[in-house]
């Protein structure tokens, strides 16, 4: 199996950067492939300026990250809760790159299809 970490907290070193290591060693030694992913080194706008996400150009770090998420047959995120929710890098990366054609397709009955 093919599995993509990706480390959400901002800052490394962190308790959340040593899990998400820890993880990936377990998930080595257990047989399969990784990769990983830290949302804190990359480089992105992660607002969405125009009416539809779809209009706004991904920039080389989130064509890459797509290239992972397409890759892997599972996704592990890793990250803090902070006021019951994570950072607001963590959203801003999911609104950029689960975009519609890529991660889901709107059905003629309104309802949605997951891709991935």
């Amino acid at each position: 199996m093919k599995v993509l970490v990706i480390m959400s907290h901002p800052r490394s070193p962190s308790l959340c950067a040593a899990l998400a290591e820890a993880y990936g060693e377990g998930a080595r030694a257990a047989g399969m492939e990784v990769e990983s992913l830290a949302l804190g080194t990359l480089e992105f706008d992660p607002d969405v300026h125009p009416v539809s996400p779809r209009q706004q150009p991904l920039e080389p770090d989130l064509e890459h990250a797509r290239r992972l998420i397409e890759w892997a047959g599972h996704l592990v995120f890793v990250y803090p809760a902070w006021w019951g929710v994570g950072p607001a890098r963590l959203k801003g990366f999911l609104d950029r790159v689960l975009l519609p054609g890529f991660a889901f397709r709107e059905n003629a009955n309104g309802g949605f299809e997951g891709l991935l």
